[in-house]
């Protein structure tokens, strides 16, 4: 919330460069933030009921398929408003959104971006193989009664088994490859998203235990620590 606070300050043009002359959503976020930390007698206690109404009136505009008065997922509020809000920067500042080094450019990259690589590994020459992507947060199946176990079982190593193999560039061996997530550029805020409901959209109620921090392991990214909130 600090980092989207200072965003919105930092961008305040937004209201000037913005081709359509609507009030940005980043603005409409900040004026709630600091209209819930704030309590009418200015004591910053909080203890008042305010209502909400520039991000819900404004809802179509985070997505076109939200709609007022019913039921939304958190998850996927939270990646639609940051992916909003992302490319209003981008308009504002005539940034072409399809150029990935200028889109990491922007306070929601940089507060909440990360690039997650697919990693093989030849068990004959050593080699390894890296497909990169740019991530928001990570989806995490609810594989036990832990995020710890979560994400172990999300950084699982993998090997490849024969009928599949990995055609390799090292050697050009056909091999049972070992497969793995990794992590190379850790978010400034790491958000997990657990998947609480099966492929038969079975909902998953079961208490997940969590610690208020989280190590990712050496083996897993550079080590790093985060408090939940």
């Amino acid at each position: 919330l600090k980092g989207l606070l200072g965003g919105s300050r930092k961008h305040q043009n937004l209201h000037q460069d913005s081709s359509n002359h609507q009030t940005p959503i980043l603005v409409h976020m900040q004026r709630l933030i600091v209209e819930a930390w704030s309590g009418n007698d200015g004591s910053g206690s909080g203890a008042r009921a305010f209502s909400p109404r520039g991000i819900v009136s404004n809802i179509r505009r985070i997505s076109k398929s939200f709609r007022n008065m019913r039921q939304e997922d958190a998850h996927e509020c939270l990646t639609q408003l940051l992916s909003c809000v992302h490319d209003e920067i981008l308009d504002a500042k005539g940034k072409i959104k399809l150029s990935d080094k200028l889109s990491e450019t922007t306070v929601i990259s940089r507060i909440f971006g990360g690039i997650l690589a697919s990693e093989l590994s030849c068990p004959k020459c050593s080699y390894k193989s890296q497909n990169k992507s740019y991530i928001h947060d990570l989806s995490l199946d609810i594989t036990g009664d832990s995020i710890k176990k979560s994400l172990q079982s999300f950084f699982h190593i993998e090997k490849l088994q024969k009928g599949n193999e990995w055609k390799c560039d090292g050697c050009k061996s056909k091999v049972c490859a070992t497969k793995r997530l990794k992590i190379i550029n850790l978010p400034n805020i790491l958000v997990l998203h657990l998947k609480r409901f099966t492929y038969g959209l079975h909902k998953i109620s079961k208490y997940v235990q969590f610690d208020m921090t989280i190590n990712i392991a050496d083996d897993i990214s550079d080590k790093n620590e985060y408090n939940l909130i």
